[in-house]
């Protein structure tokens, strides 16, 4: 992993100072359990009401899925994400349990998404969080119903 840490005006913790997007990766696998890890903190972001209103699908570069998440990213950056060691797609539930409109549904989204994010790099994992999917492509491969 590359160390590039960015200069504060403010004491901001290291690990946010180090986080940073990359558009490269080495097939180096990364394991279940640090997997789990990462996972695992996402589902302690805030959200409304707590109703966690996110999902994750994710598979490693050597499973077969794996090519199911590869063919829902928009051409840009299919370029370097299919070298990724792990493709997650993250799942938003707009509805609350009682099937109203989560507001907040979006932002929570974000938040474990940082979240996931921040404990990776934590770990000396990288992790970049990218919108250029195709959303129709994505739920038709994943059984999404939206």
């Amino acid at each position: 992993m590359i160390n590039k840490t960015a200069v504060t005006t403010n004491p901001v913790l290291e690990v946010i100072k180090q986080r940073w997007s990359p558009r490269s990766f080495k097939k180096q696998a990364i394991s279940q359990t640090d997997l789990n890890t990462i996972l695992e903190a996402a589902s302690w972001a805030f959200s409304a009401n707590n109703m966690q209103p996110w999902n994750y699908i994710y598979a490693h570069n050597n499973d077969a899925s794996f090519e199911n998440l590869v063919k829902c990213l928009m051409p840009g950056n299919l370029l370097w994400a299919k070298n990724a060691s792990v493709l997650m797609a993250a799942i938003i539930n707009k509805n609350s349990p009682t099937g109203n409109l989560n507001k907040a549904a979006t932002h929570d989204m974000g938040a474990a998404n940082a979240t996931l994010a921040l404990q990776a790099q934590s770990m000396g994992i990288s992790a970049h969080v990218m919108g250029g999917f195709d959303a129709t492509i994505t739920n038709e491969i994943l059984k999404i119903n939206t």
